[in-house]
């Protein structure tokens, strides 16, 4: 949530800890980071988005050094089906961001990291279903709870 500061110099210094976060985690453990950074591509602050694409797009540059001949963000290893799913669910939504760099980044990572599109899409159907349904019930909770 740093990434959300107005102060410049909170947003340079949590921006340099993301990233040697990612830098020793990112390949090892992304699972762990990609919910975090998912979320933050959703922060209302322009300022903030474009930071957490720019760290976004770090994190997927670690994944692919761990994809092996042959393979893409479909297939990869260091990653469950489901978090593969979510991981290009994430790229895919951010392609129609309102921010025009945001947009650039998430086309680029898809057409670079995915040797089959309309494969990915099949995917990704399922899984955002999941997600939407996931949101409603948890809207259903918050509607129900008057504290």
């Amino acid at each position: 949530n740093s990434l959300k500061e107005e102060s410049e110099i909170v947003t340079k210094q949590a921006n340099w800890a993301l990233k040697v976060i990612i830098e020793e985690y990112g390949a090892t453990y992304p699972h762990l980071l990609m919910p975090r950074l998912q979320a933050s591509l959703f922060f209302e602050a322009l300022d903030a988005r474009n930071f957490a694409m720019n760290q976004f797009l770090f994190l997927c540059e670690k994944l692919g050094e761990a994809v092996k001949f042959g393979q893409d963000f479909l297939s990869v290893e260091v990653l469950s089906v489901k978090h593969r799913h979510l991981l290009l669910s994430s790229i895919f939504i951010a392609r129609t961001d309102k921010l025009a760099d945001v947009r650039r980044m998430a086309t680029l990572l898809w057409k670079e990291r995915l040797q089959s599109g309309p494969k990915a899409n099949e995917g990704q159907g399922r899984d955002l279903a999941d997600a939407a349904a996931g949101l409603e019930g948890l809207e259903d909770v918050r509607r129900q709870d008057p504290g």
